[in-house]
């Protein structure tokens, strides 16, 4: 009996948790976002969409109808919804913008965008940390020497008032900061997230 209690238990534990995963569901002919928080409770988020064109996109946090685009439930402002893709490690894009989750990098570009490692990555003319340009003028030997994904969010006004270097950023446009904790190098400075630390 106990043998048979054990076995039940090891087939029944791997459903409970597909069962509750987090992700884009249909509750009564509606779109909505559920998460599950560590107590399995279940929080249930309506979405605003099209429910007739709305689809869940490969990367299964991600989901758009004819007019938006979501990541985890949350809209990205001011995405192309047709033009809208997905490139990896949390990024995407459209024709205008690069985002990192749903904040928009500044003045990133997504034709040459890529990521690099622990929320470094790059365009043409910048090196990101999160969603900020580095001021830095030597890109091409950028190296990230230290990996850490952690990171914070601030919101543009008070992060433009404690890094007042940062005061071309268009609060408007850009409402949320995202900085990021790794560190890298190039032959004349090191950093420390953003902060040119040498």
């Amino acid at each position: 009996m106990k043998i048979l209690r054990n076995i039940l238990f090891l087939i029944i534990l791997p459903l409970k948790f597909i069962s509750c995963s987090s992700g884009y569901k249909k509750v009564d002919g509606k779109w909505v976002y559920i998460s599950y928080d560590e107590g399995n409770w279940a929080d249930k988020h309506y979405l605003d969409v099209d429910h007739q064109s709305f689809k869940i996109l490969e990367d299964r946090r991600y989901g758009k109808d004819n007019f938006k685009v979501y990541f985890e439930g949350n809209q990205i402002e001011n995405a192309d919804s047709k033009s809208f893709r997905i490139i990896g490690n949390d990024y995407s894009a459209d024709n205008s913008f690069v985002f990192l989750k749903i904040y928009p990098l500044i003045d990133a570009d997504p034709n040459s965008f890529k990521p690099l490692k622990s929320l470094y990555s790059q365009d043409k003319k910048h090196i990101f940390c999160g969603t900020i340009p580095l001021i830095l003028k030597d890109i091409e030997h950028f190296k990230v020497v230290k990996n850490d994904y952690s990171y914070g969010i601030q919101s543009s006004e008070i992060f433009i008032k404690e890094n007042p270097d940062y005061s071309f950023i268009d609060t408007s446009k850009y409402k949320y900061i995202v900085y990021a904790f790794g560190e890298a190098e190039t032959p004349t400075g090191r950093f420390k997230g953003f902060i040119k630390v040498k």
